[in-house]
C-alpha cells in the first residue's frame, strides 16, 4: 500500500519513492459456498462400425454421483470426528456451505464412507499384526438396543454412545481405524477421509 497524496498538505506523492514501514499478515477463509457442476455425456456414432461411443467422465464426476467427494468428506468429518448430530450437520452445511441436504442424504453418505473404510481395514489390520507394539482401547456402545463393544486401534479417547443399526457401529469402527492410522503418519482427519472417499470434482481438471 502506497499513499498517493500527503494528508497534511495534499501534495502529490505518486512519483515519490516509498519505504517499507510495516508488514501485517491476516489469515482469512474464502467464501465456502458449494458449487453445482453439471456433467453432460454425448454419444458419437462410429461411421465405420455403428458403435455409439460415450466418453466417461473423469474421477470425481461420475454420472452416478449426487454429491462431490469433498462434500462427502466434509459430512463424514462432521459426523465421525466432531460427533455432530444429523440435525447439526444439516444446519452447518446450509449455514457454512449453502448446501441443502436431508438427514437421509447424510445417512447415505455415512453408509458409503463407512463401507469404503471397511474395505481398507483389512490392510490396516495386516500392518498392525506386523507391528511390534500395538496400542488399542475397547469402547462400549449400544447397538440395536443391545450392549456391544469394539476395539479402536490407537484411540486414546473414550467415546460412548448408541447406534441404531449394526452398520453404524461397523462404519464408526472402520473410519476411526482409518483416521487414527493416518494420524500416525502425520495426516489430519479430513485429509485422510478425503483420500478415502475419492478425488474432488473441484478444481475442474478435464
Amino acid at each position: 500500500m502506497k499513499a498517493k497524496s500527503c494528508s497534511c498538505c495534499q501534495a502529490d506523492l505518486s512519483e515519490q519513492t516509498a519505504e517499507l514501514v510495516d508488514v501485517n499478515q491476516i489469515t482469512e477463509l474464502p467464501p465456502g459456498k458449494a458449487e453445482v457442476i453439471e456433467v453432460r455425456q454425448y454419444g458419437v456414432t462410429c461411421q465405420g462400425c455403428g458403435h455409439v461411443e460415450i466418453q466417461q467422465p473423469p474421477e470425481g464426476m461420475e454420472m452416478e454421483r449426487t454429491f462431490g467427494a469433498r462434500l462427502e468428506a466434509t459430512v463424514t468429518y462432521y459426523r465421525q470426528e466432531q460427533h455432530m448430530s444429523y440435525e447439526r450437520t444439516k444446519v452447518s452445511l446450509q449455514a457454512l456451505h449453502g448446501v441443502e441436504i436431508s438427514e437421509g442424504g447424510i445417512d447415505q453418505i455415512m453408509q458409503r464412507s463407512g463401507q469404503k473404510g471397511i474395505y481398507v481395514v483389512a490392510e490396516i489390520k495386516t500392518i498392525i499384526q506386523q507391528s511390534t507394539v500395538v496400542n488399542s482401547d475397547e469402547t462400549g456402545a449400544r447397538v440395536e438396543c443391545q450392549r456391544a463393544s469394539f476395539a479402536i486401534i490407537r484411540d486414546h479417547r473414550k467415546v460412548t454412545g448408541g447406534f441404531r443399526f449394526q452398520w453404524g457401529a461397523d462404519a464408526y469402527a472402520a473410519l476411526a481405524s482409518v483416521i487414527d492410522t493416518a494420524a500416525l503418519k502425520g495426516i489430519n482427519a479430513f485429509d485422510a477421509l478425503q483420500s478415502l472417499i475419492g478425488r474432488p470434482a473441484l478444481p475442474l481438471t478435464l
